[in-house]
């Protein structure tokens, strides 16, 4: 139960400190490669838009594939087509 109460509180520091990410503008996606894959949770959308944004900065180019786990949602693929148009 105390790890249940400390990854809620941690997650919750973590969304309030990253939530500038929200107003970033979109990803321009050049070229095909790398081909960048992961593996999303619904849980994980904040965590996944902060460090994609992040290291697609770094990269500068390639194409970006999201696997579902299945938890994610509707308004998660939209949210993340809209950060990452093409994905």
């Amino acid at each position: 139960m105390l790890y249940r109460l400390r990854n809620y509180a941690e997650r919750a520091r973590f969304a309030w400190q990253c939530k500038e990410v929200w107003k970033t503008p979109p990803i321009l996606l050049q070229g095909q490669n790398p081909l960048i894959v992961t593996r999303l949770s619904h849980k994980d959308l904040l965590l996944y838009l902060t460090a994609i944004k992040s290291f697609y900065r770094h990269v500068g180019r390639g194409s970006v594939m999201v696997l579902s786990d299945g938890s994610v949602t509707p308004g998660d693929i939209a949210v993340l087509e809209a950060h990452v148009p093409g994905i």
